[in-house]
């Protein structure tokens, strides 16, 4: 079987633009230097379809692209066939409008392979054995890649709280008013939330309008509509039937855990609470993820076993209403990746569960108090006095709420939004960015 060499590159390193747009390929092997990496002791053995590509690199290294055994290799990272000509984006296979994948990947065969592959600007590009031809971006290539080092529980875009982390001084805080100056604001308020959980919106008026008028400029004007209506304003009166309409003191929890997808953001405004005579009343809130990261380093069984055992939740005290989960869910869930997404915990809306064992459920009361106890530790718990014209709004799957009790008349106000939906609105921010600064859509979806 014939080998496909490509010639020798005439461009220093893949940072540095080649010459011209065009790649020349080669149908007979042409004498190249010989890669660093590549063991010449014996004589190499050849499959179909392989190609190899070196390029002279600053400080004399070389990189080799190949494919044999089913693989093609890629600067050391293999890649497979299959997988990277069912991620083609060119309008054939890709719609431009809808962003939907119009190849169909059943009809991929099984033996796809590239008969050319060469380096483009920005890019790969690999002409397939069924004469169809494939570029891939760099940013493409690098999320279709598998990863080269162990993935960390937490994101490094996220930022965790530590015992020195205060909130009491709202500092991750924006004025309001700043949300409708410019996309570019927006998406810094957005990227606060994502990266530390909390944002503070100073300068908002104690009133139900301007409160709700805050949250549909995040929610891109949609509220989650649950039982307790699109937007609530509430005191502890019991209106609903939840702990929440109580004078109660509260321990940290996620809210509607009861829900097959819990609400997304959570927003808070403090409208009154005249003091004197009314006290108490402190918000607490806690970081989940870093809750999370320190009950895997020092209890590395109870995370598992509270990652991996499934419970119910329910809402039933409210007449009219019966929310349970149809499955259990566990207190975290991890993406494909093994990072953690998302931290589920509320005690009080904790469903009757069937046993098991004796030692099994004795070992999830077990993880359970490492968990609570964790929470618990003061270094962990930032409690914060909540002022008219201080809107909070928190990550509710990550960020836990909890509540001093109170006396006193204690009005609040606030709303839902779907993780969709402001997960949306963060990305398309995002996106808009990226293309006014690169000129481009980087399609990594």
């Amino acid at each position: 079987m014939s080998t496909l060499t490509l010639s020798r590159s005439t461009f220093r390193s893949l940072r540095v633009q080649p010459p011209s747009s065009s790649v020349r390929f080669y149908s007979q092997p042409v004498p190249l230097p010989l890669p660093r990496s590549v063991d010449h002791s014996r004589p190499r053995e050849s499959s179909a379809a392989e190609v190899v590509w070196s390029l002279e690199q600053e400080g004399g290294d070389d990189r080799v692209l190949s494919f044999k055994d089913r693989k093609i290799l890629l600067n050391g990272v293999e890649l497979s066939p299959t997988h990277l000509r069912d991620h083609c984006r060119c309008s054939e296979c890709f719609h431009p409008v809808t962003h939907q994948r119009l190849l169909d990947t059943y009809a991929i065969p099984k033996d796809i392979h590239p008969t050319r592959m060469g380096l483009k600007e920005g890019g790969l590009e690999v002409v397939w054995s069924t004469s169809h031809t494939s570029f891939y971006s760099n940013h493409l290539l690098k999320k279709l890649s598998p990863p080269t080092q162990p993935i960390p529980l937490i994101s490094p875009t996220k930022i965790l709280w530590t015992p020195s982390t205060s909130l009491t001084t709202f500092p991750n805080s924006l004025p309001a008013s700043s949300l409708t100056s410019s996309p570019s604001a927006l998406l810094q308020a957005l990227r606060t939330i994502d990266s530390q959980g909390v944002l503070f919106l100073t300068g908002v008026d104690a009133t139900t309008e301007a409160t709700e008028a805050v949250c549909r400029i995040l929610g891109r004007g949609k509220l989650r509509n649950t039982h307790y209506d699109e937007f609530w304003d509430f005191t502890a009166d019991m209106k609903m039937g939840d702990l929440a309409y109580s004078n109660e003191p509260l321990r940290p929890h996620t809210d509607t855990t009861y829900f097959s997808s819990p609400c997304g953001l959570q927003i808070f405004h403090l409208l009154s609470h005249p003091s004197p005579p009314g006290t108490g009343g402190h918000t607490l809130l806690v970081d989940g993820f870093s809750c999370a990261s320190q009950l895997r380093s020092a209890h590395p069984v109870s995370y598992q076993i509270l990652r991996d055992t499934k419970r119910q939740a329910h809402a039933a005290g409210s007449e009219g209403f019966l929310y349970r989960t149809e499955k259990g869910w566990g207190v975290f869930e991890e993406g494909e990746e093994g990072r953690l997404e998302s931290v589920r915990w509320n005690g009080e809306d904790r469903s009757v569960f069937s046993g098991g064992s004796v030692e099994e459920v004795e070992r999830w009361y077990e993880a359970v108090r490492d968990w609570e106890g964790i929470l618990r530790k003061k270094e962990n718990e930032k409690w914060v006095k909540l002022t008219g014209g201080v809107v909070c709004v928190i990550d509710n799957h990550r960020v836990m709420h909890g509540r001093s009790a109170f006396t006193g008349e204690r009005r609040m106000c606030g709303a839902y939004i779907d993780r969709d939906e402001w997960r949306s609105h963060l990305a398309v921010l995002e996106k808009e960015e990226r293309r006014g600064l690169k000129g481009v859509d980087e399609l990594d979806y």
